[in-house]
């Protein structure tokens, strides 16, 4: 029961080798270090089956469930692009089941016997055996925004994806100048395990599905943008430096929102804003005259007083801004409305960029986020 006790109270805490700390910390699902807190929790039902329920230990079994169900539930977002490492994706469904089953008998004092393990993700305490990490195909699918994408990714010899396409019922089709025959089994590209065949396929219908992808130059997505004139403004929140090679920002920034929001930073945060702009803001600054391909990222909320402890402040000149305001709350407008501003916006407009760094902004309340460009306005003189 000791060891048991211990393994239990080392994810709680987070402790390093612990599978809650590579969950969250490493974004990696390791199956061993999953058993392990899994059976430490049925061992210790086992023991105090008959006993009254100890509160500390009950406190650290709810805590560590909520954390994992959290982390889990978070990475099913699309703001979320960094996909967990060596999530065995075909078996989602059996591990939450398996992790409420688990803690709702340690309440009850029942522990789950061996018949109530599924036989494809096996408990090793019964078999001796883990299901394999890494599936020989994976259900690809993509069901958002009116989007109904499907492809396969088929294990290489090497432990490699080979993506295909498998738009047999993809109703985009109706409109392609392509015939079903064309585009079925079209090969996209490979991958190097499951995780990142799942973030790959994901960014690729962003990429190039309707309705985040414009055609003929006509802009689907109904974004609203405005001019402002906004005097100086002051921010406290904390930084981070991210490569922007291969995508690492792209990856590594929701992630950090990730963090902010299980460390209670974005209610602290949200707890000081007394400025010109509600809610929290991200403040994306190019550092590519220091460093190549370089970017620092705060996350942030619009104050004026003297600096919190533990946050450092940034002030950002009077400018104008184009503010662009997406058309939905989901997670994924954010990445869409940024795809406009650069790949549409920026390569039509009249408008100079100021050189100042750029805001996301989440206002919070049911508003939509938005993005502030900064740029120069020529004044007309008559």
């Amino acid at each position: 029961m000791e060891q048991a006790l211990q393994i239990l109270m080392r994810n709680a805490r987070a402790e390093e080798n612990t599978f809650l700390y590579m969950l969250h910390e490493e974004a990696c699902f390791d199956q061993g270090l999953f058993w392990e807190y899994v059976n430490s929790i049925m061992e210790l039902t086992r023991r105090t089956a008959n006993q009254p329920l100890d509160r500390e230990l009950s406190s650290a079994v709810s805590f560590t469930y909520s954390k994992i169900m959290e982390f889990l539930q978070w990475h099913q977002l699309d703001r979320d692009v960094f996909e967990i490492k060596q999530f065995p994706y075909v078996y989602a469904h059996q591990i939450v089941n398996l992790l409420g089953n688990v803690v709702n008998g340690f309440y009850k004092g029942i522990t789950p016997d061996e018949a109530s393990f599924d036989e494809e993700f096996p408990n090793p305490a019964f078999t001796g055996n883990m299901a394999e990490e890494q599936p020989a195909v994976l259900q690809l699918g993509y069901y958002k925004q009116h989007t109904n994408v499907h492809a396969l990714g088929f294990r290489e010899e090497d432990g490699t994806y080979r993506i295909v396409l498998n738009e047999e019922e993809d109703r985009d089709l109706v409109d392609s100048r392509l015939s079903r025959g064309e585009v079925e089994g079209t090969y996209l590209f490979t991958a190097p395990d499951a995780s990142s065949a799942h973030q790959c396929f994901h960014e690729w219908v962003m990429e190039n599905r309707a309705p985040y992808r414009s055609r003929r130059g006509v802009h689907l997505m109904n974004m609203n943008d405005k001019v402002i004139e906004q005097q100086s403004l002051t921010f406290v929140g904390f930084k981070r430096t991210f490569s922007c090679v291969d995508g690492e920002n792209l990856r590594e920034i929701p992630k950090m929102w990730q963090d902010a929001l299980a460390d209670g930073i974005e209610e602290r945060l949200n707890g000081f804003n007394n400025g010109a702009i509600p809610g929290l803001v991200g403040i994306c600054i190019d550092q590519r005259e220091l460093q190549d391909n370089q970017m620092e990222y705060w996350i942030a909320t619009s104050y004026s007083g003297e600096v919190p402890e533990g946050l450092v402040s940034i002030e950002l000149p009077a400018s104008h801004w184009i503010v662009f305001e997406a058309d939905e709350l989901k997670p994924e407008a954010i990445q869409r409305l940024w795809h406009h501003i650069m790949t549409e916006w920026f390569p039509s407009t009249s408008y100079q960029h100021a050189g100042i760094p750029e805001l996301e902004v989440y206002r919070g309340h049911g508003t939509p986020p938005q993005v502030w460009i900064p740029v120069v306005v020529q004044k007309v003189r008559f």
